[in-house]
């Protein structure tokens, strides 16, 4: 799959969340040594036997605002009890103080404290790199190189740290953002079902309702990517709430897992049918596959929507922010399974009724544990978007991202427009994806964006460099080579290690009648140059750098550009398993397996493969084209063979 596109997925959904988790902890964690970050959400290897016999959250006995009541007054945060220590970030703030005391022995026991508190101490101690007093930003600068090595050795993983954050706080909104991150279904945010696993035991074991019910909404809305987790998501909720008499939110979750274990059997066996008749007659198969009608399961369907609708309708999240993106995606749970069923009507409704939510603003919701989008208009359809763009969901992002162009900041604006452009270049629409890339520009030049941000030269020159290398494919494609040389050397010169343009470079050298040898000479220079920076760039990244979690990025990006530019396969191919180690079901990553399986001259795997990455994003046109590509080489070599 193309490097860009893939690379620009990983690292937008990486910093949305970052900041709001780093910022979180700064705000949240208590000052308390002694706290173990136990409670509901954690042992998460508890089994469901186990889970009826746990005792209620340890925080349960503390008594939020009108918790009794079942409501949530986020004005009164500050009547918790007197006896709770400052936020961490005060106490950070107090020891780092104290690394330039008189005394040897406080600067010392400061020291081993911050390294106590870990990963939240590092905001300040980067600051502290920069006082003017010489013994703490000596000592700032030693403990920050401590630090890092604790966490090479600790490993600790997101969602550990939330499930320690929501267990030990009481403020109710940093507790939500907990819940919102355990919840999220990126890549690497689950350890082996942890998050399910605490989100599961908020539902049924902790004593506020707010907090139980937005909850369920997190596991109705969100799923892991990968089908062999999401089954797995949907068989621990059908088990762990079977006693779906007990409590209205119980047999809420529980249909909508059992709705979903049905369909995904439904889907399957369907499919084995359809794909068997296929290749009996030799006929293509059409994804998605109509599920058959079933008036049990819609009339199930439509019970479970109008159960939905009335819990989204609960007056109690009136106090706590409604509107927040996951109240947009719960919705698309239903209309996925309306969708697969063909009720496209009812599916159309749902999908309008998703456009016309907006967040409601919440003057008292800590700013700290604000992300640099959120708190922006728009930022819950973007939000959304994002998600559905995950989930392949491209004609339903892109309606969400033209609310967004249209209505956001100026912020979202730029994002939602670059992601826009993915959305029609997956959709093989280069036409579309330049225009979103103009309008970008336009943000990016327009007075408002220039007198607010500092880098608008920058971002125009990028997006000018995206459009040029577009303008290329679309030259290539036309079998245009001379503009097509023209546009990729000016791409090049902006950007020398565009992968995707230097696959376009190979393509005129390999096509076009009038290139000079010296500059087909270039080629392989050029290719070496790139797969090194790939790897320079990798290993320049610090620790704690997000991106440290995704070097199968690079992988991809490798294994890309040596399928495209006749490399050697069997690098290739050792390159993208390591990929698919980490993300087996991803179409992007599927599409670039393909296309190192054709390198490799086994057109059948290729066509195997790229087969799976269409039927988990049908709307994906470009990898349409490319299994015709490939079956239309496996049929040349067969007729050169015969």
């Amino acid at each position: 799959m193309r490097s860009f596109l893939l690379r620009e997925i990983v690292f937008v959904s990486c910093t949305m969340l970052l900041p709001l988790l780093l910022g979180s902890i700064i705000l949240t964690a208590t000052a308390n040594e002694n706290q173990d970050g136990g409670g509901v959400a954690g042992n998460d290897n508890v089994t469901a036997k186990d889970a009826d016999k746990m005792p209620d959250n340890k925080n349960s006995d503390k008594k939020t605002p009108d918790q009794n009541t079942d409501k949530i007054k986020i004005d009164e945060t500050k009547q918790q009890p007197k006896n709770k220590k400052n936020t961490l970030i005060e106490e950070i703030r107090e020891l780092i103080q104290k690394l330039g005391d008189e005394s040897f022995v406080v600067r010392e026991h400061a020291g081993k404290r911050l390294l106590q508190i870990g990963i939240a101490a590092e905001p300040e101690l980067q600051r502290a790199v920069k006082n003017n007093d010489t013994e703490i930003s000596l000592r700032a600068t030693m403990l920050l190189s401590q630090l890092e090595q604790v966490l090479r050795d600790s490993g600790d993983e997101a969602v550990e740290i939330y499930i320690k954050i929501y267990s030990n706080e009481i403020e109710p909104t940093i507790k939500l953002s907990c819940i919102w991150q355990l919840a999220n279904p990126l890549p690497d945010s689950f350890k082996d079902g942890e998050g399910l696993q605490s989100l599961c035991r908020i539902v049924r074991f902790d004593k506020d309702k707010i907090m139980r019910n937005e909850a369920a909404k997190c596991l109705i809305a969100l799923s892991p990517f990968a089908l062999s987790s999401c089954e797995k998501w949907y068989q621990n909720m059908h088990r762990l709430f079977n006693k779906s008499d007990e409590e209205p939110v119980f047999k809420l979750i529980y249909d909508f897992a059992s709705l979903r274990i049905e369909l995904n059997n439904l889907r399957k066996k369907t499919e084995t049918e359809i794909e068997n008749r296929a290749n009996k007659s030799g006929e293509p198969v059409e994804y998605p596959i109509k599920l058959p009608k079933s008036k049990e399961i819609e009339d199930r369907l439509h019970k479970f929507v109008a159960d939905l609708n009335k819990f989204q309708n609960d007056p109690l999240y009136s106090k706590i922010k409604p509107g927040h993106w996951i109240d947009i995606l719960v919705f698309y749970a239903a209309a996925e399974m309306y969708d697969e069923l063909g009720m496209n009507q009812e599916r159309d409704k749902i999908l309008e009724k998703t456009l016309t939510i907006r967040e409601k603003s919440n003057l008292n919701r800590p700013p700290m544990i604000l992300s640099e989008l959120e708190n922006k208009k728009m930022n819950e359809h973007y939000r959304a978007a994002i998600i559905l763009h995950r989930k392949q969901r491209l004609n339903w992002t892109e309606r969400h991202l033209k609310l967004v162009i249209e209505e956001g900041d100026l912020l979202l604006k730029i994002n939602a427009c670059n992601e826009a452009a993915m959305v029609r270049h997956i959709m093989s629409d280069l036409s579309g994806a330049i225009a979103y890339f103009e309008k970008s520009i336009e943000v990016a030049k327009s007075e408002e964006y220039m007198n607010n941000f500092n880098d608008s030269t920058e971002l125009t020159q990028k997006n000018k460099t995206q459009i040029l290398a577009y303008q290329a494919q679309l030259a290539v494609d036309n079998e245009d080579w001379v503009k097509a040389k023209e546009l990729v050397d000016k791409t090049l010169e902006l950007n020398p290690y565009e992968i995707d343009t230097i696959i376009l470079r190979h393509k005129i050298c390999e096509h076009s009648p009038n290139i000079d040898t010296a500059y087909k000479a270039l080629m392989r220079s050029i290719i070496e140059k790139a797969t090194l920076s790939i790897r320079q760039e990798l290993d320049g990244r610090t620790h704690n750098d997000p991106s440290r979690f995704y070097a199968h990025v690079a992988c991809n990006q490798v294994a890309w550009l040596l399928a495209n530019t006749n490399g050697e396969f069997t690098l290739a191919r050792d390159l993208i398993e390591v990929t698919m180690k980490y993300e087996p079901d991803s179409s992007t990553y599927l599409d670039t397996q393909a296309h190192v399986f054709v390198l490799g001259k086994q057109f059948d795997k290729a066509i195997e493969i790229q087969t799976k990455a269409i039927k988990l994003s049908p709307e994906a046109k470009l990898y349409r084209d490319a299994l015709k590509r490939f079956k239309k080489l496996k049929d040349n070599v067969e007729i050169k063979t015969q």
